[in-house]
């Protein structure tokens, strides 16, 4: 169990030692933008898998983050209260957002590995780019018309 898993809400998790560090992928950081404040849990917590865990709110918007399976939280990043920066700069190593103990292996298996996870984001993007261009109307497109030739330009 040392290779890295993905959720489909963009957290990531580690086997450290007998701990899952979790943190947030560089893509859904970078969608996010500026992170601003990070509401890290209660170490000693229980969770289950997809159960809210904390808020990391940014410039836009604020995201509520999961537990990627069932654990105790064992650890908070307290650098995230004086520099919530860091899951911008280094997401995927000193921005991690908590640790987890008793992490379930059957769930960590089952979580996608690097490859599932790229192609997951991959066909995320494609999916936005539809629904933005789903968005244009002929109204919002700048067009001349030469009836004689039968040519839009």
């Amino acid at each position: 169990m040392n290779q890295m898993r993905y959720t489909e809400n963009h957290e990531w998790i580690k086997i450290e030692g007998n701990l899952g560090v979790v943190g947030m992928t560089d893509y859904a950081q970078d969608e996010m933008g500026d992170v601003t404040f990070v509401e890290v849990p209660n170490i000693g917590l229980p969770v289950e898998q997809d159960e809210y865990v904390c808020v990391i709110e940014t410039v836009k918007t604020a995201v509520e983050i999961c537990a990627p399976t069932n654990g105790e939280i064992a650890e908070v990043n307290t650098m995230l209260g004086e520099h919530p920066e860091l899951i911008n700069s280094d997401p995927m190593d000193e921005g991690w957002i908590f640790k987890l103990k008793a992490v379930s292996k059957e769930q960590f298996n089952k979580l996608m590995n690097v490859l599932e996870y790229e192609t997951f984001v991959s066909h995320d993007d494609e999916k936005a780019e539809e629904e933005s261009l789903a968005h244009i109307s002929l109204e919002d497109v700048d067009v001349d018309v030469d009836e004689d030739k039968g040519r839009i330009y």
